[in-house]
């Protein structure tokens, strides 16, 4: 191959022809010993090799990437500084942990003719706040986007079908904690109504959900209504609340909130429960230490283990009607300290 030729600038770089491929540190001169921080590639260029740039930590940018459709298995790794990378629509491989750890990247944008984001592809890139998946996409593998705790705004496109072990998962290792950032988020028309389990999907601070409108398993709008809810469409028309957010509205029609619907939802202030409700579930509203009071309709009949855990004695949870359903199970109360009302009686 021929050796690149040094031109621009002290610290910039021209791949020379006929170069079709960057296959490896080597080939492209030593990058980190130069102090390279700009790379200019020609269009003949189509493939970048796994470990191409690997640990490039003087990258700031690189162009020239028009023709490029494939991109190897750690190809940009620990590029720390790389701020922004423009792929082209044409590139339609993208190997695993290619843009991990490049902590300065704020901008990217997924290729519209992928199909496949690999095993932690975009994985620490703490700089990332938006991520929006083509509808291209079908699968997106483990851990794809974990430790991306900047990001604000999350699409899952409409192809999506698979979606592997928590690739959404924020987790900060500088605090040893979990972070909570997504604020809105839009869900494509092939995702289950249990799509976000093992995904690390946090819904604490989310402001908006939008499903599409053309999923079939689950809807936001009921009646004309956004609620920014995710909610299933169960047997015999029951309307199930699978997940909830603060500024999440309930309907009329919901029979049931799922298992975790607004557990840890941090802003969650206040909540009108419809007298369709007869169900709320296991830790259903556990961690939501924001809201002041909440009033349970005399619909209900059921509330499962945990349901209000860690409520403190500065909520109040009130009941409607004359006495306590027969059906009610008292097990519920038990990781519950908030004040408990029955027709207006304090009972704890």
């Amino acid at each position: 191959s021929t050796a690149p030729e040094q031109t621009r600038a002290t610290n910039d770089i021209i791949a020379m022809m006929p170069v079709t491929q960057v296959s490896s540190m080597d080939e492209m001169v030593n990058l980190i010993n130069l102090g390279i921080t700009h790379v200019y590639l020609p269009d003949t260029v189509s493939i970048i090799a796994p470990t191409a740039f690997t640990a490039n930590v003087a990258l700031t940018k690189i162009e020239g990437l028009d023709n490029v459709v494939s991109i190897g298995d750690y190809a940009f790794t620990a590029c720390v500084n790389l701020a922004k990378i423009d792929l082209p629509d044409n590139c339609s491989s993208i190997g695993a942990y290619a843009f991990n750890n490049c902590a300065n990247l704020y901008s990217v944008d997924i290729p519209e003719n992928l199909t496949v984001l690999t095993e932690y592809m975009l994985s620490d890139c703490t700089s990332l706040k938006s991520i929006i998946i083509p509808d291209s996409v079908e699968i997106i593998g483990d851990r794809a986007f974990e430790s991306d705790y900047a990001i604000e705004y999350l699409r899952i496109g409409d192809g999506v079908k698979e979606i592997g072990n928590f690739p959404f998962m924020r987790y900060n290792p500088f605090t040893l904690s979990m972070v909570y950032c997504i604020k809105e988020m839009y869900i494509g028309k092939n995702c289950s109504a249990d799509f976000y389990m093992n995904t690390g999907l946090s819904f604490a601070t989310v402001e908006k959900i939008v499903v599409s409108s053309e999923n079939e398993n689950i809807c936001s709008q009921i009646g004309g209504v956004e609620t920014n809810c995710i909610i299933e469409k169960g047997a015999n028309n029951n309307l199930i609340l699978r997940r909830g957010c603060k500024n999440s509205i309930i309907p009329y029609g919901i029979t049931s909130l799922h298992e975790w619907a607004f557990a840890e939802c941090i802003g969650l202030n206040s909540l009108e429960l419809p007298n369709s409700v007869t169900e709320i579930g296991r830790s259903a509203f556990s961690g939501c230490t924001s809201i002041e009071s909440i009033t349970i309709p005399d619909s209900v009949t059921a509330i499962y283990d945990k349901a209000f855990e860690n409520w403190n004695r500065n909520q109040s949870i009130y009941f409607e009607g004359i006495s306590m359903p027969e059906s009610l199970s008292s097990s519920w109360r038990d990781s519950c300290d908030a004040n408990i009302y029955l027709n207006g009686v304090l009972q704890k």
